[in-house]
């Protein structure tokens, strides 16, 4: 409980900082966050975990992509201790988000985008539960910006790694891309209103696949709410929760003062939320998902230096929905599996 209370009292007192830009504040809000961070690594592995302390222990490329099963591979000749070898890729986690924050959004390396990347439930997800999705995801945003900056071969080269590291990588970088490229290929009405109505006919798409596919594509998991999984929150809440909060930060950020970047970014965000939204009958394919939304809020929120009060709130309620968020109560607790 004492995590708990730490994520949220950090987070709370860091959302001050975007109202009140002070240094104490930020500092404070900073030490409670590590803190909490270092208590999580003394607390025993639990559900995805220890699935990979099993993993990391006996190496099998059968079960994960054969990228992974290297990594793995590598890191058992060079240390038998399970647990060294999850926080070594955590730390690759945290390496990688920074790189794709740095590359995506054009600037230099810094405290203040290390401490966004740090308070961001993307990194506390994908270092606590998902740790293959996690290490692939930012692969998606390096090879996108790769691929549209005209350096094919190393966007090809790190596009097989995320491959080799998550099959789903095809999706998501294919849901990355395509907001990119309608965003520079038309208006910026018309491409806002692309970015609404393509996603929506995506999952429209999915969903009839996947039900004339009788499930067979995306197994047992992706049902309804009743085969979630016993003990989780409520699908249909956090739906609803999920929905009134972008909602609400959407607003905020369209009443702002915008660049290009800017209005990039925000419907890249607009265009993988609404998809997400489309995902209604698949419980933990949305899930999965969100966790892609969180690591575009992290783009979204490291432009903030952006002296406008409507961006700067959104950025804040980002920051305080992450304090109360669902998923870091059920992993802390030990009720989510």
């Amino acid at each position: 409980m004492l995590i708990f209370v730490l994520w949220i009292l950090s987070h709370l007192i860091y959302s001050i900082n975007f109202a009140y830009k002070n240094r104490f504040i930020r500092i404070t809000a900073i030490n409670l966050l590590l803190a909490s961070y270092v208590l999580l690594e003394f607390r025993p592995p639990t559900f995805d975990l220890i699935n990979y302390v099993a993993f990391f222990a006996y190496p099998n490329p059968e079960e994960f992509e054969y990228g992974f099963y290297i990594l793995a591979f590598l890191l058992k000749l060079v240390t038998n201790d399970e647990i060294y070898s999850i926080l070594v890729v955590k730390f690759l986690i945290l390496t990688f988000v920074l790189l794709s924050v740095k590359i995506f959004n054009r600037v230099n390396f810094s405290f203040y985008m290390m401490t966004i990347v740090l308070l961001s439930m993307y990194t506390f997800l994908a270092t606590q539960n998902i740790l293959r999705q996690g290490l692939m995801l930012p692969f998606v945003i390096i090879s996108t910006h790769n691929f549209f900056h005209r350096n094919q071969i190393f966007g090809l080269i790190t596009s097989l790694i995320g491959i080799s590291i998550h099959k789903s990588f095809l999706l998501f970088i294919f849901m990355f891309s395509l907001p990119i490229y309608i965003t520079k290929k038309f208006h910026n009405k018309i491409a806002k209103y692309l970015c609404f109505i393509v996603p929506c006919l995506i999952g429209l798409i999915f969903s009839i696949v996947f039900t004339i596919d009788n499930y067979s594509l995306i197994g047992d998991l992706y049902l309804t709410d009743e085969d979630y999984s016993e003990g989780r929150t409520s699908f249909t809440l956090k739906y609803i929760l999920t929905f009134i909060f972008f909602m609400i930060t959407h607003m905020l950020f369209s009443n702002s003062k915008k660049n290009d970047s800017i209005k990039l970014l925000l419907n890249i965000r607009a265009f993988n939320y609404i998809f997400l939204f489309s995902l209604v009958f698949f419980p933990e394919f949305f899930s999965r998902y969100m966790i892609f939304c969180y690591l575009i809020d992290i783009l979204i929120i490291v432009q903030n230096r952006i002296q406008d009060k409507y961006y700067r709130t959104a950025c804040a309620l980002i920051i305080i929905a992450y304090s109360f968020s669902p998923q870091i109560f059920n992993i802390i607790t030990g009720v989510y599996n």
